[in-house]
C-alpha cells in the first residue's frame, strides 16, 4: 500500500502561520514539480481552505 504510506507521511506536514496575507476568499494556486498520488497538493490544499482561501487550484508539470 505504498499510496496509503504516502498519505500518512504528509499528513499534517504543512500548517499556515497567522500573517498579514489577504488570502480569505481569495484564489490560490499551488503549483508541484510532479505528482505522483497528489497527497501533497490535497493536504495543503486542505490547510489554506482551514485558512479561508475560498478556492485552491492545482498546477504539475509531471506525473510519476
Amino acid at each position: 500500500m505504498p499510496n496509503l504510506q504516502r498519505k500518512l507521511n504528509i499528513k499534517d506536514v504543512f500548517m499556515f502561520k497567522d500573517s498579514q496575507l489577504p488570502i480569505l476568499n481569495q484564489s490560490i494556486f499551488l503549483v508541484d514539480d510532479a505528482v505522483t498520488t497528489g497527497s501533497t497538493l490535497l493536504e495543503a490544499a486542505k490547510i489554506l481552505k482551514k485558512a479561508g482561501v475560498q478556492k485552491v487550484f492545482g498546477l504539475t508539470l509531471a506525473r510519476d
